[in-house]
């Protein structure tokens, strides 16, 4: 029975995307996503990673204290406030996230790392003119010279932003022998790992952009100038939660489902 509900959903997508092989379908779509109904074990993974991230961000704008210190520049004040919103617009990541809303959440992750790469390009400037001229790809640009993994990100997350017809096959699924749109995507690996990425990188850039109100570094080191600490603690944190989600995906049969056995839910990303 399996067997045979997997090839009318083969034909079927393959009728809808106007595919010639029912063979290539059944192969390139996988299979029936409506299995990934009341699996609860990599939601509390993921929901656990969060309150992670939450706790790490929080943290470090903590650490800040101007008591004694001079005034920071124009940029460096910038930045703090581009930093400082950023709680926010975490929390609405992790909402989309923990609906299933896959697109927009990672719509909402591009801005929060565009926020984060305009306040590592802001914070040198004094200049008010030249920091209400930075622009976002410039901006990324200069990040990319911190962390070379932003570029990796950037484009993963700009490709699930602006949707193609190669996205299509990610929200299609067959109920009761009807194609339907899935509207949530349960990838919580991948959406982990990308809220992993943004607090980390927000740590980075906070410390760096923050220096003279910071009194104890971790993400960073200060000589021979500000560079990623590769020994933060953070890391090994991002790991251990990374593994638990993995497991419980695996768990929960969203690994099979989601062709993730081998396979890194976000090509080139790592820890």
């Amino acid at each position: 029975m399996e067997g045979f509900r997997e090839d009318v959903r083969a034909a079927a997508i393959a009728s809808t995307l106007g595919l010639k092989s029912v063979d290539y379908a059944k192969k390139r779509y996988g299979k029936d996503n409506s299995q990934i109904r009341g699996r609860k074990k990599a939601l509390g993974a993921y929901l656990s990673a969060y309150q992670e991230t939450k706790k790490y961000v929080v943290g470090m704008m903590e650490k800040f204290n101007s008591e004694g210190c001079p005034d920071p520049s124009n940029g460096a004040y910038g930045a703090s406030l581009a930093l400082e919103r950023l709680l926010a617009s975490f929390f609405a990541v992790n909402i989309l996230y923990r609906l299933g809303n896959n697109y927009e959440g990672h719509a909402v992750a591009r801005l929060v790392l565009e926020q984060i790469a305009w306040a590592y390009a802001a914070y040198e400037h004094d200049d008010l003119d030249v920091v209400s001229k930075l622009g976002a790809t410039q901006a990324i640009s200069q990040l990319k010279s911190l962390d070379s993994r932003v570029g990796r990100m950037y484009g993963f997350l700009s490709k699930k932003t602006h949707i193609d017809y190669s996205s299509h096959f990610e929200f299609i699924t067959i109920e009761d022998e009807q194609v339907k749109v899935l509207h949530a995507q349960p990838r919580f690996d991948e959406y982990g790992r990308v809220l992993f990425f943004l607090a980390d990188m927000f740590g980075l850039v906070w410390e760096i952009t923050q220096a003279p109100y910071i009194k104890k570094f971790e993400a960073i080191t200060l000589r021979p100038g500000p560079k990623i600490n590769p020994k933060r603690p953070f890391v090994g944190i991002i790991r251990k939660h990374l593994s638990a989600i993995d497991r419980a995906m695996r768990s929960d049969g969203y690994s099979e489902i989601y062709g993730r056995e081998g396979k890194e839910p976000i090509p080139g990303l790592s820890f």
